[in-house]
């Protein structure tokens, strides 16, 4: 059967870097995702992380330096922090099948969405108070739309976002 796992499975690890820091000391990494999905690999070495220092940030793998026998990325080439969240980033998922947008969750209570195209400007598309720390985002695997979120005292919540079903441009990708 193609569903029979190889006997021998080996794993490396092949990159580590200290992605946050908060007083100028490693600070705990709550997420990562790869920017990309089965449709898309526009970003396919693209990584978006978030963590205790209020920071959403964007890394290229290919930027990467042998330290010593270690991978290690230098710098993110985008950084989002206190201008636009007032708690960690604890959740992040990239769209299953858009190839430019992405969410993330904050123990700010807001859940955001972002276009990988936009950052620059620091803002997101729009965001959603979901009245409790945000754990987890998951997008629906069907329905384009829907986020399900985990948030602290806001219990689980489904979040709509009625347009991502319409607003594709004629090439299919995001407008």
């Amino acid at each position: 059967s193609t569903d029979t796992p190889p006997e021998n499975i080996k794993i490396k690890e092949t990159h580590r870097w200290n992605a946050h820091t908060l007083f100028g000391c490693a600070a705990e990494v709550w997420t990562v995702c790869f920017a990309s999905n089965q449709q898309y690999s526009t970003y396919s070495n693209t990584l978006i992380s978030g963590g205790d220092d209020c920071t959403m940030k964007l890394w290229d793998l290919r930027t990467c330096s042998d330290c010593n026998g270690s991978i290690m990325i230098n710098r993110p080439i985008h950084s989002i922090g206190q201008e636009e969240y007032n708690a960690g980033v604890t959740a992040v998922a990239y769209h299953p099948s858009s190839e430019h947008l992405f969410c993330c969750g904050s123990y700010d209570e807001s859940v955001r969405l972002w276009d990988m195209r936009k950052l620059s400007s620091k803002e997101p598309l729009n965001r959603i108070d979901v009245g409790g720390g945000v754990w987890r985002v998951k997008w629906h695997p069907k329905d384009k739309g829907r986020i399900l979120v985990g948030a602290m005292h806001g219990g689980c919540c489904v979040v709509d976002i009625p347009c991502l079903s319409h607003c594709h441009n004629n090439n299919g990708s995001d407008v």
